[in-house]
């Protein structure tokens, strides 16, 4: 056997160890050998250079009906780190994630909508020293950086190939990024990340086929498939805010006519929502804004529905009732298991614009399906894009050695005995 076949046989080995035990453990070396089908020795002297290199850790014994009780090794959270950053367009948030994908610590900065490429990175690059610096965290710990963002992304170059949101197009943010963090750097998608996150940690744990939607300023969508995210030849699956749900309808920031976006962001409930108070049919609304409809935002607009205000309520449900037109369609195609919404929309208004959406798929989906589709808001909140983000870092840095893997010190590239 050639000496580059051995080592590659030893990485195999480790990243097989090391990923049963971040999945299963706390387990014994016993169940490791029986599970991953290595040789006791094998398995010890795997375990004991991961004690070494303080990626697991013993913590205490197993039952054992008679002999010496095994002892368990269980993931050391603490070994390693990844940041997630999202990007949006007035905003940027960064999060300091462990092993397991516990969000340590945030920062947030806030950005001027039309900045150059050059300026936001340097905003990215002054958050990601200040979560390191606040946090406390060993820079020589962390794996790499997870950047999401909206718009169609090429994960494979880093490349943000068309961002209307951000006004970038075919900007290298990879390899701009990368220059200046000195790390690997990890872009993908923002609707992506959050429907990953909810498959790995969140409402989609268990289902390999999901539809993951987002709702706010703009609306997208991250499709699983067979457990992976969906790009599409072109890296723009997903990009659901902007099918043509009514031709005659109103213009999109894309420059085009009745996008779902146009229909159900944030822009459309502000627009009903005015339209209603001018009608007189918002008097919650009308006493927030001392009859200013300029003054109209959507978190307004949720907290007068929350009131009871009857226009605020209808501007909910008809960005719910269009959600439920697009996503019926999506469904009729794909057949998921599970949507998941989730949006910064979403997180405010829950059911105001969930359960009009569930009532518009009801009519819309297939009836031959045998049960009833589930239809759950996010479970990861606001943390859902930057646990998707460093979830792009920590999937790689967990990767098998023969898949194609940029993390510093990927995990099983251990000098062994």
């Amino acid at each position: 056997m050639r000496t580059g076949d051995r080592q590659l046989i030893k990485e195999l080995n480790i990243s097989l160890v090391l990923n049963l035990v971040r999945e299963h453990g706390p387990i014994s070396r016993v169940d490791i050998a029986k599970r991953t089908g290595l040789g006791r020795s094998t398995v010890s002297g795997i375990i004991g250079t991961l004690l070494r290199e303080g990626l697991v850790e013993e913590i205490g014994s197993a039952e054992s009906p008679s002999g010496r009780k095994p002892i368990l090794v269980a993931m050391s959270a603490a070994a390693r780190y990844a940041i997630g950053i999202k990007l949006a367009p007035r905003a940027a948030t960064a999060a300091l994630v462990d092993l397991s994908a516990r969000v340590l610590h945030t920062e947030e900065v806030s950005l001027t909508p039309g900045e150059g490429p050059d300026a936001v990175v340097e905003r990215l690059k002054q958050l990601f020293d200040t979560v390191v610096r606040t946090s406390g965290v060993n820079p020589q710990r962390l794996l790499g950086v997870g950047l999401v963002m909206p718009g169609v992304i090429d994960p494979n170059t880093g490349t943000a190939t068309a961002s209307y949101f951000l006004g970038w197009d075919n900007i290298p943010v990879r390899d701009i990024l990368e220059d200046a963090l000195n790390l690997p750097v990890f872009v993908d998608n923002d609707a992506n990340a959050m429907v990953l996150a909810e498959a790995l940690y969140g409402a989609g744990r268990g289902a390999s086929e999901l539809l993951g939607l987002t709702v706010g300023i703009g609306i997208g969508a991250g499709i699983l498939i067979g457990g992976k995210i969906y790009r599409g030849a072109r890296f723009s699956a997903g990009e659901l805010g902007h099918v043509c749900v009514d031709p005659d309808g109103p213009r999109c920031q894309c420059g085009r006519q009745g996008c779902l976006e146009a229909l159900a962001g944030d822009a459309a409930i502000i627009r009903t929502a005015r339209e209603e108070m001018a009608a007189g049919r918002s008097p919650i609304l009308h006493l927030l804004t001392r009859g200013h409809s300029e003054l109209v935002t959507r978190d307004l607009v949720v907290e007068a529905a929350k009131g009871g205000d009857p226009g605020a309520r209808f501007a909910l449900a008809e960005s719910g009732r269009w959600l439920g037109v697009a996503v019926g369609n999506v469904v009729n195609m794909l057949s998921p298991a599970r949507v998941i919404v989730g949006g910064e929309a979403v997180l405010q208004a829950g059911d105001l614009i969930l359960e009009p959406m569930r009532e518009q798929m009801r009519l819309t989906v297939f009836p031959s399906f045998p049960e009833p589709l589930q239809v759950t808001a996010a479970a990861l909140g606001y943390n859902a894009w930057v646990l998707g983000a460093a979830a792009l870092v920590l999937q790689d840095a967990f990767e098998a050695p023969t898949e194609h893997s940029r993390t510093r010190g990927r995990l099983s590239h251990i000098d062994q005995p």
